[in-house]
Formats: structure tokens, C-alpha cells, sequence
């Protein structure tokens, strides 16, 4: 899921992995991890590691092959802020960290929630982005936050110059 800072990534993903998971899909769980603290591709190797609830593993791809059938486990995994990994790793750790990712995907559902898309060329994404609020809406929240404005001529400054300009209608400035 992409998007940008407060539009709700986080918040649908959980919302929907709750829903699922009550409705009987994911019975071996859904594991939720957040990769703002991952600094390298050895840390994100343990954080897949554990999110598919296995720790001590000295040959992870290995052991999934030799344990489990593809598409066998009924397991989801949530990576929280992506874009951190992306951002922050070597271009050899990027390459290596989407190798982990599209064997991993054989194995359980993967959704990450980030700013800007995984990669330009890797044939296991399906991106779904979210949109910033519509102007009506962005005044109705701020509205909510900051009292009714009334004058004609201050919600037109409100709309136009500071919610549209400057915001970009986005719920996470806005509040």
C-alpha cells in the first residue's frame, strides 16, 4: 500500500488483516512489523525470520524449502514503513532484501505499507495506492479539529491557499 504520511496506510492494513483473520483466513496469524529501526539487511533478515514466527535459524530459505510447500503456509506478514529499508540500505542490501522478499512471498502473504514503491522492476508487487483527502473533506477535518468557519472569504483562504497549497490535503497535517 502506498501513499503518503498520514493518509491511513497503516490503519487500513490492520483494520483489514483483523477483519480476515476473524473471518477465518491466515490461521497460522498475522505477524505485523514495523521496519523503521531496520538498518541493514542482516537485521531485516531476522525481522522476516521471526515474522514467520521461527527464530535460531541459521539457513532460512533452506529450512522454508525443506519444511513447508509453496503457498502451503496460511500466514500473513505486514512491513510497516517500508520506504525506511529502501531508503536507508546499500544498493547490494536492496538487491538482496527483494531476493527475501519475492522467496518469502512463496511462502505467505506479504503487505508492505510505504511512501514510494518497492522497486521499478520486480514482477511480485501489485501496488495500491491511497490519494490525499478531497478539499470538502479536508475542510470537514479541520473544521472537526478547529471549530466551524463561517466567512465566505476565510474558508476560500482555508480550501485554496492553506489546505489545498499548502497541505496537499493531507489528514496527517492537517491534524
Amino acid at each position: 500500500i502506498k501513499a503518503s504520511g498520514g493518509t491511513g496506510k497503516t490503519t487500513i492494513v490492520k483494520k483489514v488483516a483483523y477483519e480476515l483473520y476473524n473471518r477465518g483466513y491466515y490461521k497460522n496469524g498475522v505477524s505485523f512489523s514495523s521496519c523503521e529501526n531496520i538498518k541493514n539487511y542482516e537485521d531485516f533478515e531476522e525481522l522476516i525470520i521471526q515474522s514467520f514466527k521461527l527464530s535460531n535459524i541459521l539457513d532460512f530459505k533452506n529450512y522454508l524449502t525443506e519444511n513447508y510447500s509453496i503457498n502451503k503456509l496460511d500466514l500473513l506478514i505486514i512491513l510497516d514503513n517500508f520506504e525506511t529499508v529502501t531508503s536507508t540500505f546499500e544498493h547490494s542490501d536492496i538487491t538482496k532484501t527483494l531476493e527475501l522478499l519475492r522467496f518469502s512471498s512463496d511462502f505467505a502473504s506479504l503487505v508492505t505499507t510505504s511512501r514510494e514503491k518497492i522497486s521499478n522492476n520486480n514482477d511480485f508487487e501489485d501496488v495500491f495506492s491511497l490519494t490525499p483527502l478531497i478539499t470538502d473533506d479536508a475542510l470537514t477535518l479541520f473544521q472537526n479539529y478547529y471549530g466551524k468557519v463561517k466567512n465566505e472569504d476565510e474558508i476560500r483562504i482555508l480550501r485554496q491557499e492553506i489546505l489545498e497549497d499548502l497541505l496537499n490535503n493531507n489528514p496527517l497535517a492537517i491534524k
